[in-house]
């Protein structure tokens, strides 16, 4: 029987975590790593800070109104998809800040890539920085935004990396629906620091609404 890992301390998660019910918490130097469920939140609020999530099937589900603050240095390394087929990260009528140094390296999604934000709200801090690399998915390799999603990048100081992500339909870094770009409320600015290598790939054309990102 799997017990719960200890949210402040050096720790293996091989069953997952699930935070639930209007939680406060803080998770620091936590490895979760080989699980069937990664970490679940539902209805709380917190951080996660010098944490590496890795080889997981599920490593982060974020739902049901709840927000997450990524600080220090925090690591996506080759984790699968959802059990539902989506991706291996996965942000719900949720938001997230990304505040600090985060790789998210060589993960495969199934329908969608490393990271999906449905209903969402990402910001990229400022000062922070956040590298998506070798991800993979059949749309958007390293990220996929649909269902009124918000992808907000601070400032000039805000560092967005995509280097060789490959999407075997559409989007190879990014890719985004229509129904989210119509949205009065997304937020894509094409003047700060978050740019594209030639290398992320994809089946037919370079990246999904290339013009409408960074």
């Amino acid at each position: 029987m799997c017990k719960q890992p200890s949210l402040t301390g050096p720790s293996a998660a091989p069953c997952g975590i699930n935070i639930r019910s209007k939680v406060l918490f803080s998770m620091v130097n936590t490895d979760i790593s080989n699980s069937k469920s990664g970490l679940q939140i539902f209805h709380s609020k917190g951080v996660i800070s010098n944490s590496t999530f890795r080889g997981n099937k599920n490593a982060l589900h974020c739902h049901s109104n709840s927000s997450i603050r990524f600080q220090g240095r925090v690591f996506f390394i080759e984790n699968m998809q959802d059990p539902v087929g989506f991706s291996a990260i996965h942000f719900q009528n949720s938001v997230a800040y990304f505040d600090g140094y985060t790789l998210v390296y060589n993960n495969r999604g199934g329908k969608f890539g490393a990271v999906i934000a449905q209903n969402s709200t990402l910001y990229f801090e400022h000062v922070s920085q956040t590298y998506f690399v070798q991800n993979q998915g059949f749309y958007g390799g390293a990220m996929t935004m649909f269902l009124h999603s918000i992808l907000n990048i601070a400032s000039s100081a805000t560092k967005i990396v995509f280097n060789d992500n490959h999407a075997w339909k559409s989007g190879g870094a990014v890719y985004i629906d229509k129904f989210t770009y119509n949205h009065p409320h997304i937020t894509l600015t094409r003047k700060y620091q978050c740019f594209f290598y030639p290398t992320n790939r994809q089946a037919k054309s370079f990246i999904l609404l290339q013009q409408y990102i960074c």
